[in-house]
């Protein structure tokens, strides 16, 4: 089991294909008539010849005679069909649904000493997951609740899912807890959920459509860049100094729909996290619809992407019982592409719904220590952000990510010009032309913020709310009045963040100060009420009473201080003071 967990990090996590198929081969010659590690071997093959090579990763661009920085292999047209086609094929060998239990089919290799749960097929290769073994509670309730859903609607054999949720039902029943929400299953429950668990029971289709991406005219785009500093990014175009690239309704209602159905209703969702379930092109979250988004995406941006290929295609689905947040990353990538198709009802809520983009670049080396580091750099660059929230639904999000350091020793920053590929489409025209209108407003609305920001004797930005207007109000009029004013600062920021006009960006001050005087004014009031409540009553709450000062509040009374014992006025009575006369 060595050689096989070995082989897929070496294949997966550093693309060292001779390495792995040596891994693969040694555990073969041992138990050549193990179907598992049959299938095992023909996945890796699959992906053995379609793998980036090392060096040609999407990772690293090499100088051109031209002067300018280009990938080491330009992408092929057919290059994101090809890809999710070999992913596809990779996962339907790897992840295939065994036709009989498993004490059935390897009886070799369970004699040998290998553990029932080393036969499911595992994802979690350097993703920082569950160890192998475990399971994440949440995700045995996800398995469930899908299996019967796939059950109502006739998509599984009443056999096969019937089974299978007996399976999950009976370790989430009874599997011992390692700690809290991971389960640890016993040997007859790993026996039990093998044909079931990391399987694919059904993929949904999800097709190529005619139209997968609306005209650019139709879409509603927006450049956001980190108040803070601009930098050379590997990017090309309006993100080639960094930023974040915004397309609202970008999709067509067709091909969000078959999107969202391919995620809520196929059973890819094998990467395991503390609050959310992970699918990727290694779990078989390849379909062709995704092919044709990535081919329009390239036609759409080919000034931003420029010849870059595709590295990844990943997905999370959360849990709406648990937190929802995603947790600190750094993508590896030059750029990263961000595609929302959560549901209307998630959109612009405080709990679920924003990203925020960091300005930074860090030196992953998918280390224990990533997490800490992550949240370290995040301390230091308080304010160095961009944020941004799900307006519409199968909205689009370009990230750039900063150029680091050159491999040599002692030099700077580098500072690439990445290839821009022809883009003669009236759509990607009218793109180009929108955006650069954009960039010209967020540097004149910079300009008129400074005017505008500086102190002036003149008229005010907006109107002032008065203290002794709001004393007038009711309680339920002065919640009503500030959430209001939050709900403005909300969009106040938003704008400030995207380059809003200056009008805008000098209402905040005068926004906040009102919120403020809102809240002091409604505290007065609820004081004042509950004096009067309290009012002639022996005990009094501790913030209605006089505040005084800590020394003056704890001193004693009159009485307790001059109060005297029983035995003191005794002996006092008794043994008075005596007064002597002395006559001279």
């Amino acid at each position: 089991m060595k050689h096989i967990s070995f082989g897929w990090y070496l294949l997966l996590s550093h693309r060292a294909i001779a390495e792995a198929r040596l891994h693969f081969a040694a555990a073969i010659a041992k138990f050549p008539e193990s179907n598992f590690l049959l299938r095992e071997l023909a996945a890796a093959a699959v992906l053995g010849d379609a793998l980036p090579q090392p060096g040609d990763d999407g990772h690293t661009l090499h100088r051109t005679a031209d002067g300018t920085w280009a990938h080491v292999t330009p992408p092929e047209p057919a290059f994101y069909a090809i890809t999710c086609d070999v992913w596809e094929t990779y996962a339907a060998i790897r992840f295939q649904r065994p036709k009989a239990f498993l004490s059935e089919i390897e009886p070799e290799l369970l004699a040998a000493g290998m553990s029932p749960h080393a036969f499911i097929p595992s994802v979690q290769i350097g993703s920082g997951s569950a160890p192998s073994g475990l399971i994440l509670e949440h995700r045995l309730v996800h398995d469930i609740e899908l299996l019967k859903l796939l059950h109502g609607m006739d998509f599984l054999a009443p056999g096969v899912a019937l089974q299978a949720i007996e399976a999950c039902n009976r370790t989430l029943r009874s599997a011992p807890r390692a700690r809290e929400g991971v389960l640890q299953p016993t040997v007859d429950q790993w026996h039990g959920l093998f044909p079931f668990y990391n399987r694919r029971l059904h993929v949904h289709p999800c097709p190529r459509l005619e139209q997968a991406l609306k005209p650019a005219v139709e879409m509603t785009m927006q450049l956001l860049h980190s108040p803070s500093r601009r930098a050379q990014t590997r990017a090309g175009g309006v993100l080639s100094t960094g930023g974040v690239l915004v397309i609202d309704d970008i999709l067509t209602h067709t091909a969000l729909t078959e999107l969202r159905d391919f995620a809520e209703l196929s059973t890819v969702w094998y990467q395991e996290r503390d609050n959310s379930l992970g699918a990727a092109l290694n779990t078989g979250f390849s379909t062709p619809l995704l092919a044709q988004i990535a081919e329009g995406l390239r036609e759409l941006l080919g000034d931003v992407l420029c010849d870059l290929p595709l590295t990844d295609l990943r997905a999370i689905k959360f849990n709406q019982e648990l937190p929802a947040s995603i947790r600190l990353q750094a993508d590896q990538a030059a750029v990263t592409v961000n595609l929302w198709i959560t549901p209307g009802s998630a959109d612009l809520k405080d709990s679920n719904g924003g990203l925020t983009v960091y300005d930074a670049s860090v030196e992953m080396d998918n280390s224990i220590n990533d997490k800490r580091m992550l949240e370290d750099l995040v301390q230091q660059l308080d304010g160095e952000h961009v944020l941004t929230a799900y307006e519409q639904r199968g909205a689009l999000e370009v990230l750039s990510t900063r150029q680091g350091r050159d491999s040599d020793k002692g030099r700077g920053p580098t500072h690439p010009h990445p290839r821009r590929l022809p883009c003669n489409s009236p759509s990607v025209q009218d793109y180009n032309a929108q955006l650069q209108l954009q960039v010209a407003d967020i540097e004149n609305s910079k300009i008129q913020a400074q005017v505008c920001g500086s102190r002036q004797t003149g008229g005010k930005c907006a109107m002032k709310v008065k203290a002794y207007e709001l004393r007038n109000k009711t309680s339920k009029e002065l919640l009503k009045e500030l959430d209001e004013m939050k709900s403005e600062l909300a969009q106040l920021r938003v704008a400030k963040v995207s380059g809003g006009a200056a009008s805008k960006l000098a209402k905040i001050k005068t926004v906040r100060k009102a919120i403020a005087r809102i809240l002091t004014v409604y505290n007065q009031k609820q004081k004042a009420e509950a004096r009067k409540q309290y009012k002639g009553k022996k005990y009094m709450p501790l913030d209605l009473r006089p505040k005084k000062t800590r020394k003056i509040r704890q001193a004693l009374k009159a009485e307790q201080k001059y109060a005297k014992t029983a035995r003191t006025k005794t002996r006092e009575s008794n043994f008075p003071m005596r007064r002597f006369a002395v006559s001279m």
